[in-house]
């Protein structure tokens, strides 16, 4: 079982009655499937240099075009991009895939949290920290997507970027309390209601488009390959190939 840290914020807590309450008028809520586009930040498009603006267009396209589902339900969850887009170049539509970390399918149960998918050349699956997201300060900040009342949450870890140097990841997400389940994109958790909107540093967002519930066109099939790692040893791989690219110039 796991036990989630939520630091929420004084005002927050007149409205704390709604997350006892608005579950036990959501019982009829077993399973949520979920669509989510994704947009650029107006940012991350003006600090492209003008040498790669095409190619880097070329990408950004492909990205507004991407289609990601979560399909959850109250003790399972996977998230994965569909293959969906009209694009010519198999080369764009994995480098847009990769640039928002959609080359993987995310599973998450009661006991593991995994992402199964090519890992320079190998099908693997990496074993995640299962508590990594459950840290999270709860505002009283609120706004509405599809119709439902969603609020803002954030948290924090630290990772590294392609000189291997640390860096902090800043993570906003938007949930629903009337949507009782502790799901989102990404295996991003521990929230007392579903993600529907999603967004890290802030770079690309994720927001929902679509919900469906109770459906019966649903996939929680665990994604399988040949060879598991854990985080720590993926992250080992990715550092190494980063130093193989720097020390080739």
């Amino acid at each position: 079982m796991l036990y989630f840290n939520f630091k929420i914020s004084k005002r927050l807590l007149k409205y704390s009655f709604l997350f006892l309450v608005l579950p036990l008028c959501s019982q009829n809520i077993q399973s949520v499937k979920i669509e989510y586009t994704v947009s650029l930040s107006e940012a991350e498009n003006t600090t492209i240099p003008i040498e790669y603006r095409k190619e880097v267009q070329a990408k950004n396209n492909a990205i507004a075009n991407l289609v990601f589902v979560l399909e959850a339900d109250r003790d399972i969850s996977k998230f994965q991009a569909v293959d969906n887009m009209p694009i010519d170049s198999e080369r764009v539509m994995r480098g847009a895939k990769a640039a928002v970390g959609g080359g993987f399918v995310y599973f998450n149960d009661k006991d593991k949290k995994i992402k199964t998918g090519d890992v320079f050349g190998k099908r693997m699956t990496i074993i995640q920290n299962n508590d990594q997201f459950q840290d999270w300060n709860i505002t009283d900040v609120s706004k509405k997507i599809l119709g439902f009342n969603c609020y803002k949450a954030k948290t924090s870890y630290k990772s590294f970027d392609k000189n291997e140097d640390e860096m902090l990841i800043e993570v906003e997400a938007w949930f629903s309390p009337e949507i009782p389940l502790s799901s989102g994109p990404f295996n991003y958790d521990g929230l007392p209601g579903v993600i529907l909107e999603f967004s890290k540093n802030p770079k690309y967002t994720f927001k929902a488009s679509k919900i469906e519930f109770n459906s019966n066109n649903f996939d929680l099939t665990e994604p399988k390959a040949k060879k598991t790692i854990g985080q720590k040893q993926y992250e080992e791989k990715v550092k190494k190939v980063l130093k193989d690219i720097r020390e080739r110039g």
